[in-house]
């Protein structure tokens, strides 16, 4: 009898020690499983500011190019006057107004700067610099779209002509869209 009463004993200790055992391995994967899904929760957020900053990119070419297709420069603009002749214009257009929020469009060593633009969920900024030794004269139209923390550039390649609606568009690498177009700006 007394032997069947040590077993006893031995038995709950056994019991005690593997439900203290199972607990503590429950207790790591509850943490582990709550991790991976902070994680996946963090990614796909992420994964939504990148897209968000590549349609306020996507919308600051539309909205440049729109801009653009108002702007009449001089007849006779060369490379060497055509930055100063689209700031000029640009800046005649989009300086105060509401949609730079009242800041100006400005010329930082030979580029054409316009300031963020505000989006309902993100924001693009835009900046014009010369192209070298083209023929017509052409400059490049850079414009970053940003959402939080994230930021996705596009460009495109903007010549001075008559020519409306030329439009070709090239994959590049890493994912990004580089666009040539002809605006309308010479006088007529």
């Amino acid at each position: 009898m007394r032997y069947l009463c040590r077993r006893r004993t031995r038995d709950k200790g056994a019991v005690t020690f593997l439900s203290l055992f199972l607990v503590l391995v429950l207790a790591g994967l509850t943490v582990a499983l709550a991790t991976a899904s902070l994680l996946e929760i963090r990614k796909a957020d992420n994964s939504a500011d990148v897209v968000r900053a590549r349609l306020a990119a996507e919308s600051g070419i539309s909205y440049m190019r729109n801009e653009m297709d108002t702007l009449r420069l001089p007849n006779g603009t060369t490379a060497e006057t055509l930055m100063a002749a689209l700031y000029q214009a640009l800046s005649a257009r989009l300086s105060g107004t509401g949609t730079l929020a009242g800041a100006s469009v400005s010329l930082v060593n030979g580029q054409i700067v316009v300031p963020e633009v505000s989006l309902p969920q993100a924001s693009f900024s835009c900046r014009f610099a010369l192209e070298p030794n083209s023929s017509p004269p052409a400059c490049r139209l850079t414009v970053t779209g940003r959402c939080g923390e994230v930021t996705r550039p596009l460009a495109i390649g903007v010549v001075s002509g008559r020519e409306r609606g030329a439009c070709s568009t090239t994959a590049s690498p890493r994912g990004a869209r580089s666009t040539s177009a002809a605006a309308p700006w010479c006088a007529e």
